[in-house]
């Protein structure tokens, strides 16, 4: 941990500390701490400082920063390194770069805004100030082919923290959003780097609509919603983070242990894809069928008009009333 994120994580256990104290804790003189201090307040902290008692946190700001994540947080892989930025063009951008320079399992990157935030196909995904934009860095012992896999995984990891945090009555529609109420309020991106046999890295990215309006966005309004738009009222980005971070490592640790095919169970029960008449457009081709089930790799099982099954490997799938 930074010497930001020790004073936070102190500060957070005891209701006053004194700077004597910390300074004790951190070994380092009370004028370094006070500059820490006055640091964290330019981030949105608000510390009381009084004399004889110390220093109170009165309230903390609604963005997921590393010390405020670090202090929250009970993983063993997920989120052991956390870089945070203000802006960037694409967090998926920034976590390609710190993989390939050998960043460990488990390091995240969270922005704040996404100037140049990407979706399936590169399609632009809207991530003003608000959202959870995110990117996760894994290291799995897998084939490249069986990558899909990671896309089911975060679904279910995002829609179950949905509903323990807001009983809000997430589905996933396959390949990669949940949705709520029939809207997006999220989306996901597995890019990864390696060969058939194997992959080096994958980075899990994750879209997450929180306390983001659509009212000036009309060409969006139609198709995605936003958890404030949802509940009527801001939620704390820091909680969301924490909790997804912490589902994300429970189904990623049983990824790990060979235990994907429960994965898949939770994912059928989550699922407002399969059952449903649909659209395909995948590879130059569109067709309509109806869809059965996903296989053990997590692709899509198309019945068609002739009686076949067609396997949905990537494309686009339109739900269909009738």
């Amino acid at each position: 941990m930074s010497i930001k994120e020790e004073i936070v994580r102190i500060l957070k256990r005891r209701k006053h500390v004194s700077g004597e104290e910390l300074s004790k804790k951190l070994k380092l003189s009370r004028t370094a701490i006070w500059k820490q201090i006055k640091n964290l307040r330019k981030e949105g902290y608000d510390i009381k400082g009084t004399p004889k008692i110390g220093y109170t946190i009165i309230s903390t700001p609604n963005q997921p920063l590393p010390a405020e994540i670090k202090s929250e947080i009970r993983t063993k892989i997920i989120g052991r390194k956390v870089f945070y930025f203000k802006e960037v063009e694409s967090t998926q951008e920034v976590a390609k770069t710190l993989a390939n320079a050998g960043l460990e399992e488990g390091t995240i990157i969270i922005a704040e805004k996404q100037t140049k935030g990407r979706g399936r196909a590169g399609r632009e995904w809207f991530s003003p100030k608000g959202g959870l934009w995110l990117s996760i860095i894994l290291k799995p012992s897998i084939p490249t082919p069986k990558i899909q896999r990671l896309t089911l995984l975060a679904g279910v990891a995002v829609a179950k923290t949905l509903r323990k945090l807001y009983k809000l009555d997430a589905k996933l529609k396959w390949p990669n959003d949940v949705l709520v109420e029939g809207k997006k309020v999220c989306g996901i991106l597995i890019e990864a780097s390696g060969n058939a046999d194997k992959v080096n890295y994958a980075i899990v990215g994750v879209g997450i609509n929180v306390n983001v309006r659509f009212t000036d966005k009309k060409e969006l309004s139609s198709t995605a919603t936003s958890i404030l738009e949802l509940l009527g009222e801001e939620v704390s980005i820091v909680k969301l983070t924490v909790k997804l971070l912490e589902e994300f490592e429970k189904l990623y640790l049983e990824f790990k242990q060979g235990e994907f095919s429960k994965i898949i169970g939770e994912w059928r029960k989550l699922s407002q894809t399969l059952g449903k008449k649909v659209k395909v457009e995948s590879y130059g081709e569109s067709f309509t069928g109806e869809a059965l089930d996903v296989d053990e790799d997590g692709f899509l099982l198309v019945k068609v008009k002739d009686g076949s099954i067609a396997r949905i490997v990537a494309g686009d799938i339109y739900l269909r009333e009738t």
